[in-house]
């Protein structure tokens, strides 16, 4: 039998292995904070909020230039249809002289004689002219309005920055739900797949029973039917993890058949509230009215419509300019000189408009008072959002505690059921009951808990805190182990 070469077995499985590693290199293990800073990183609207900051820091920029003086250059070059020049009429002159050419020196008396018989001319243009001008205008009194229209523009940037952070922090917590739904639907598929595993040992144990007699008829019937809605919800359950992933890559920016696995995180009720800079209602709503970037925005946008009625104000006021000109004149002529320039001011005064910059200054006063009751508005939304963010957290874990001691008891209520049925002391239809118990408090217990984790990130974003930041990570390393375990 001829051996195989190394070198062939190398070439034919090395394509193979390949393939599979990128297989488990797609599976990847995604931690919520990597999702975040994925999704941070590419989501389309936070580029789209990137692009809105450049847009404003770039208009900024260009009030700011408009400080500086303006230089305007400008050049003609024309071809005329024919050499222009002006024919000079001294008759008046030479009928003057002519009474004292006998006086006159010979040479002056001819000079005299050619001025009386060919009238002189001067050239007006060539037929091929060209001029060249630079203006330099420096604004002077038009500073007044540059400025308080530099100061909005800066303004503006910096509220299109806050706003950028505002959609950051939405995306986070967007990032956070979908990732707990993730976990809730992948800890109700653990569940149920246990659930199917007891059928069987209960299909097992019923057809024994059958056979002697010691059970209902129907029993089996009743078996199979609990088997079909735990398949369902299984399905359900399937279906969620799918569409949570698919979302989780969607908002990541890729694609939404990558492939992933979860993170499984920790949760330990009685160390949340050190995770807290202060797990007091008031500590939240002043760190929020501080550092909310909603808020923030909003205030940004109110010292920019003061700074607009002062700009609008400066429009009302008259234009004045320090001007330097210089011009190169080619083939003029004696007419103008080649070189020449002059400095000086100009005054331009709109002395009547019929109010059209009066009621610029009162539109920016109104958009200033409306901007500053959107503040307040904005403030008191806040502090009601902030405060119903504390009693949803305070509700979560409360709820957690209550479906808990349900998970105890329904586990405990299926362990006596199961040895009542196997001691004749109880029904079949009473063992699927106490099974049927026992999943949905397994499922309670995990959306409890998913409740708990959400309630607890919607309280730090409500409170203007970013999910990503270093502090709050440092306070969540901690070892993880699957909280979504519903046979604790």
């Amino acid at each position: 039998m001829k051996k195989i070469s190394p070198m062939l077995c190398a070439v034919f499985f090395l394509p193979v292995v390949c393939l599979l590693s990128a297989q488990l290199a797609h599976a990847e293990t995604l931690s919520l904070q990597e999702a975040m800073r994925l999704a941070v990183e590419n989501n389309p609207n936070m580029q789209t909020a990137g692009y809105e900051v450049d847009a404003r820091l770039d208009e900024q920029h260009s009030v700011r230039g408009r400080f500086l003086p303006v230089v305007r250059a400008s050049a003609n070059i024309l071809y005329w249809d024919d050499a222009a020049s002006s024919d000079m009429d001294l008759s008046a002159i030479t009928g003057i002289l002519g009474d004292m050419a006998p006086l006159l020196p010979a040479s002056s008396q001819e000079k005299l004689a050619k001025l009386k018989s060919n009238s002189p001319s001067i050239q007006v243009h060539d037929q091929l002219t060209y001029k060249a001008s630079v203006t330099v205008s420096q604004p002077l009194i038009q500073l007044y309005g540059i400025y308080f229209s530099h100061e909005a523009a800066g303004e503006m940037a910096q509220a299109a920055s806050y706003d950028q952070k505002s959609a950051r922090l939405q995306l986070e917590l967007e990032i956070a739900r979908t990732y707990y739904g993730l976990l809730a639907a992948t800890g109700m598929k653990d569940s149920l797949k246990q659930a199917l595993g007891q059928i069987e040992v209960y299909e097992t144990q019923v057809k024994a029973f059958l056979d002697t007699g010691r059970v209902e008829l129907n029993a089996l019937m009743k078996v199979d039917v609990q088997r079909a809605d735990l398949q369902r919800a299984l399905f359900a359950a399937d279906k969620a993890i799918q569409l949570a992933k698919a979302r989780l890559n969607m908002l990541m920016g890729r694609p939404q058949e990558t492939k992933f696995e979860a993170e499984s995180i920790r949760l330990n009720i009685s160390e949340d509230s050190p995770d807290f800079p202060d797990a007091t209602y008031l500590s939240f709503m002043d760190h929020a009215i501080a550092n909310r970037p909603d808020i923030l925005s909003i205030r940004q946008t109110t010292n920019a419509s003061r700074s607009r009625r002062q700009a609008a104000i400066s429009a009302m006021l008259p234009e004045l300019n320090a001007v330097f000109n210089y011009d190169y004149n080619g083939g003029m002529g004696a007419m103008q000189p080649e070189n020449q320039y002059f400095v000086g001011l100009t005054l331009n005064w709109n002395i009547w408009e019929w109010g059209a910059s009066y009621y610029q200054v009162r539109a920016s006063e109104a958009r200033m008072s409306q901007a500053a009751s959107r503040l307040d508005a904005q403030t008191e939304q806040t502090r009601l959002e902030v405060r119903s963010r504390k009693l949803d957290l305070d509700e979560a874990i409360h709820g957690y505690g209550v479906a808990l001691a349900q998970r105890e008891q329904a586990m405990e209520n299926l362990r006596v059921e199961t040895a009542r049925y196997h001691a004749e002391q109880t029904t079949t239809a009473d063992l699927l009951q106490a099974q049927t118990l026992d999943v949905r408090s397994a499922n309670d217990l995990v959306q409890a808990e998913v409740k708990v984790l959400e309630s607890r990130q919607s309280l730090l974003v409500a409170s203007g805190y970013d999910l990503l930041d270093a502090e709050l990570r440092s306070s969540q390393r901690e070892p993880a182990r699957h909280v979504f375990n519903p046979n604790r």
